[in-house]
């Protein structure tokens, strides 16, 4: 089964209602608890979970975007068949909640070879980014994380799934969206991908 037909086959992650009630929020805690199991010291405490917040976060780092179709993933993997490099390694994770701006997460990851890592996500749930939310997103990471220059900034605006992004019903507006992502360096991955 491909991703996009388990797509229309799968529940809504939360219920759709106008007002978010929370649900950003829930988001926020599920990513940032699973991007922190991905680092080495909680290996040994639960291997299956440790694998697959590995390759949770292997794919927010190094995921593209199809140039043909816009989709999510990693050249090469399909992404339920996803194998971590073996060196792929996370020494630290230090998450930043709320603090910075009006960011959703800002997220450092330390590689054990070195490599640094922050992760910039917007968490959406049905609705778009508010005019300027995106670009205010980035000054904000930009003037307040410390040492960026020596850390590779990965910028992510994640919804619940692929209505907004890939919009059924008005295509331009999806596209409009893709495109503004694409124009400020932001990777739109959905949670099911």
């Amino acid at each position: 089964m491909n991703l996009k037909s388990a797509n229309n086959q799968l529940p809504p992650f939360l219920f759709r209602e106008k007002v978010d009630s929370g649900k950003e929020a829930v988001q926020d805690f599920i990513l940032a608890w699973t991007i922190r199991c991905s680092a080495e010291k909680y290996s040994m405490v639960n291997p299956i979970l440790h694998e697959y917040a590995k390759r949770i976060t292997f794919l927010l780092i190094y995921g593209e975007h199809r140039h043909e179709d816009d989709r999510y993933t990693i050249e090469g993997f399909e992404v339920g068949g996803i194998k971590v490099p073996s060196n792929f390694k996370i020494k630290e994770v230090n998450v930043i909640r709320q603090k910075i701006g009006k960011i959703d997460l800002v997220i450092e990851v330390k590689l054990e070879e070195g490599e640094e890592y922050v992760l910039n996500i917007e968490n959406k749930v049905y609705t778009k980014p508010r005019k300027w939310q995106l670009e205010n997103g980035l000054k904000a990471v930009n003037e307040n994380v410390p040492n960026l220059r020596e850390k590779k900034l990965i910028n992510l605006l994640i919804y619940i799934d692929e209505e907004i992004i890939f919009h059924k019903k008005k295509p331009d507006v999806g596209k409009q969206l893709r495109e503004k992502c694409k124009r400020l360096n932001y990777k739109f991955p959905d949670i099911y991908t």
